[in-house]
């Protein structure tokens, strides 16, 4: 059967039916969120592939899938159940926080997750520990 009709619409019944979204035009704070999880993508893969120093690392596209599979599904979710929750989560980190100690434990985690970050990558990069694939697997699998 050959689609007639516009391209949109095409997507539009192909995402209806797919997910069950009924389709809706975006909001500035759908717009808000895919743009915040677009640039965490993009820093955090920034980071492993700079610190790893290629591209060819299995383990960080894997770990970038495994991570942000998840933080993408949960973001459609909050768009269509709860966009007050999503707007809520939207803002974090230390900048977000009012008390100057809840600023210095924000600090101190967010640098703590640069490093769980960076520090795989400069593993791969000067092989300190080398893994089997399957153990990689089954971290990957863990977290």
């Amino acid at each position: 059967m050959i689609f007639r009709g516009s391209p949109t619409r095409l997507l539009r019944n192909l995402a209806n039916f797919g997910f069950g979204y009924k389709y809706r035009p975006m909001t500035s704070l759908d717009r808000k969120a895919f743009a915040g999880l677009a640039i965490l993508v993009a820093v955090t893969a920034s980071l492993l592939f700079g610190a790893a120093g290629t591209f060819h690392y299995w383990q960080a596209w894997l770990f970038l899938v495994a991570y942000f599979a998840p933080s993408l599904a949960i973001t459609l979710y909050l768009i269509k159940e709860d966009p007050a929750l999503l707007a809520r989560r939207m803002s974090g980190g230390p900048f977000a926080e009012k008390e100057p100690v809840q600023k210095i434990i924000m600090s101190i985690v967010s640098l703590g997750f640069v490093g769980l970050i960076v520090l795989p990558a400069l593993d791969h990069r000067v092989g300190w520990s080398p893994l089997s694939p399957t153990m990689v697997l089954i971290g990957d699998l863990l977290s």
